[in-house]
């Protein structure tokens, strides 16, 4: 990766990560929203944003607003201009000359979409601990939260347990400490 900055801007490292590892495939291309000093990438209709929503376990995803830019809102509204889906070799398929309504209404579903879907990987950590990720297609709400599609949940919210802690005792209970003062000379002549 090539941020090398503090932990607190860890939502760029994640991004350049997703970069890294998405754009070597077919159909990945890097997308510059309007306004954003960050690129994401698009497999194919798909924009998919890393996206760190809490530094603690507290926090509910539900409740974080994730428009806090105009970048993040034009997210929602990235023209989407299809690259060809797959490389034609002029090679015989025969799942090519299947029924031709199965093709008419494939090409009319791509019509329809005039902007990219977007699925966010939302995390929560700090920097001793990753609690949570979860993934899935979303909308952005009126109140400026994500609005869940089908989504999953892929590390489970870490919750502090509770520990039994033994009751503290007065500071005149218990053992009196000794102190063992003695001058220099009288430990050099004990050291004998």
């Amino acid at each position: 990766m090539k941020a090398r900055s503090v932990y607190g801007q860890i939502w760029r490292a994640a991004l350049e990560a997703f970069e890294e590892a998405l754009l070597k495939y077919p159909g990945s291309q890097r997308i510059h929203p309007k306004g954003a000093n960050y690129s994401v990438v698009a497999v194919g209709g798909t924009v998919l944003f890393p996206w760190r929503f809490a530094r603690d376990v507290a926090q509910n995803l539900e409740d974080t607003r994730f428009a806090v830019s105009d970048a993040r809102i034009r997210l929602f509204d990235l023209p989407y201009n299809e690259a060809p889906a797959e490389l034609d070799l002029g090679l015989y398929r025969p799942e090519a000359e299947e029924s031709s309504v199965e093709q008419t209404a494939e090409v009319s579903v791509r019509e329809l979409m005039s902007t990219f879907r977007v699925v966010v990987v939302a995390f929560s950590s700090r920097s001793g601990a990753l609690h949570s990720i979860e993934w899935g297609q979303v909308t952005l709400g009126l109140d400026g939260c994500v609005v869940w599609g089908a989504h999953e949940r892929l590390l489970e919210p870490t919750r502090p347990h509770l520990a039994a802690v033994q009751e503290p005792q007065a500071f005149n209970e218990g053992p009196v400490p000794s102190v063992f003062i003695a001058s220099k000379e009288d430990q050099a002549v004990g050291d004998d």
